[in-house]
């Protein structure tokens, strides 16, 4: 959201409101990076050594710290140049930029590459319950596309906002990267919300459970339909008596 408000004329006009949108993109897409990478790592330690929760907490603090320290880093090396970007990205200097670009990068990157590894081991994981892997699978796969994705849309972003002097001599890529960028919220609820069976039994709960009660009471109010008497057997005597006749 707040990188399609950067191309309001009024935020981009002001510094500090333009500085205060680089902040937030700054620190939001990093936190975003670090989550898919540590939901891969999360992933790969399921299924390469059967090992699955406990560690949300640690989780949680690297994703929401380390954007921190690259924000905090950005604003230490030159705080006066910082949200000095025409488009509010970061600032002018490709330096500064790549406090952002790179570390965002490397998490899609080694995210993407344990979505790989795991994919490639579902089939022979350390997990004992069926049920954990048929819930993993999709969520993998939905993983490995959204990090590509991911990775393929901030690459685009580079000849998008960085200056180089080859830059001058190709097409903006700025729409393209404001494409890519507004459709990411909409893939990730698709490919890891819906596309997941426990996801989709969390949210869609209520629905799931009045439609086994109106099964069961179908089940219930289906009128019985009695078998007709099966014929008696012939004594033995009598077919005895009518082989011998």
């Amino acid at each position: 959201m707040f990188v399609v408000l950067t191309d309001v004329e009024s935020v981009r006009d002001d510094r500090h409101t333009c500085t205060a949108f680089s902040v937030i993109i700054h620190y939001s897409y990093t936190a975003m990076g670090i989550w898919l990478a540590l939901l891969c790592w999360a992933a790969f330690k399921a299924v390469t050594q059967g090992v699955i929760g406990g560690r949300l907490t640690a989780y949680s603090l690297l994703a929401w710290g380390l954007p921190l320290i690259s924000v905090g880093v950005a604003l230490l090396v030159n705080m006066q140049k910082y949200g000095t970007d025409p488009r509010c990205m970061i600032a002018f200097d490709n330096e500064i930029k790549w406090l952002f670009f790179g570390p965002l990068l490397i998490f899609a990157t080694f995210g993407f590459l344990l979505a790989c590894i795991v994919l490639c081991n579902l089939t022979t994981t350390q997990m004992r319950y069926e049920w954990i892997i048929s819930d993993l699978n999709p969520v993998c796969f939905g993983l490995a596309f959204v990090c590509i994705y991911f990775g393929l849309t901030w690459s685009a972003g580079i000849p998008a906002y960085f200056v180089f002097s080859w830059t001058f001599d190709i097409p903006s890529f700025y729409p393209l990267f404001q494409v890519m960028n507004a459709y990411m919220g909409i893939l990730i609820l698709l490919l890891l919300g819906f596309h997941s069976p426990r996801w989709r039994g969390v949210v869609f709960r209520k629905q799931i459970e009045e439609r086994k009660l109106r099964e069961q009471q179908q089940a219930e109010e289906k009128p019985i339909v009695e078998k007709p008497p099966e014929p008696e057997p012939e004594p033995l005597g009598r077919k005895i008596y009518n082989a011998g006749s």
